[in-house]
């Protein structure tokens, strides 16, 4: 996408969005006053990758950082307005998961990175970041869910992501290694229902059938 086209996000609070008794409040007063939400740029990598390296213990690479430009990923940056710079990113893809023979392939997005600067945090800018990628998911890449991994031991993390409508689905054990030490994860899955509604209505009865079927033997089995 050229820098032309890029959009500039409206900040906004969702209606249900509950605050955790153990965080700080979240002020959304003069929130896109101060603060932008656009696509990640080709000249925004460096910067984004520096606070990548601020904020996660795993460390990227090259291909990483220029795969983020690709049409099959999403990116979106929050930048202060006052020193425009970079105070928080997210970033995701696309992924097809195989669900066997005679069913459709999940089209998914995988949130790869996401986070915001430590003095940042509590305003609601995280909040509007994965607000902002998930539609954007949705209406580019066309996906039925969006998952991400997060470590086990993130109870804040977890509790935001859960708040947002991600529900935990597996627990991966000593999936990150860092610190000289291995460390549980979460998979943490967001399904997008109104797209599950469709398909239902649209759906391929050959598809259909073949599900069904498989579901009879793998029961009967």
């Amino acid at each position: 996408m050229s820098e032309k086209n890029q959009k500039i996000f409206i900040f906004r609070q969702e209606d249900n969005y509950e605050i955790k008794e153990d965080t700080k409040p979240i002020s959304l007063t003069n929130l896109e006053e101060e603060y932008t939400i656009r696509e990640i740029q080709k000249k925004d990598l460096q910067e984004v990758r520096l606070l990548d390296n601020k904020l996660f213990p795993i460390r990227y690479n090259n291909e990483f950082y220029d795969n983020l430009l690709l049409e099959n990923s999403v990116g979106f940056v929050a930048i202060k307005k006052e020193t425009s710079k970079i105070v928080g990113v997210i970033t995701g893809r696309l992924k097809l998961i195989d669900n066997g023979w005679f069913s459709q392939k999940t089209r998914q997005a995988y949130i790869m990175t996401f986070g915001v600067e430590e003095n940042e945090t509590h305003k609601g800018i995280g909040f509007n970041l994965i607000n902002i990628a998930v539609n954007k998911f949705q209406s580019r890449l066309n996906v039925d869910e969006v998952s991400l991994h997060v470590l086990r031991s993130n109870i804040r993390g977890i509790s935001f992501y859960k708040k947002f409508g991600f529900k935990v689905t597996n627990i991966l054990k000593e999936y990150y290694s860092f610190n000289n030490k291995k460390h549980d994860a979460l998979v943490m899955v967001y399904n997008n229902i109104a797209r599950e509604q469709k398909l239902k209505k649209t759906e391929n009865p050959f598809v259909s059938f073949g599900s069904n079927l498989w579901a009879c033997l793998s029961s009967c089995c």
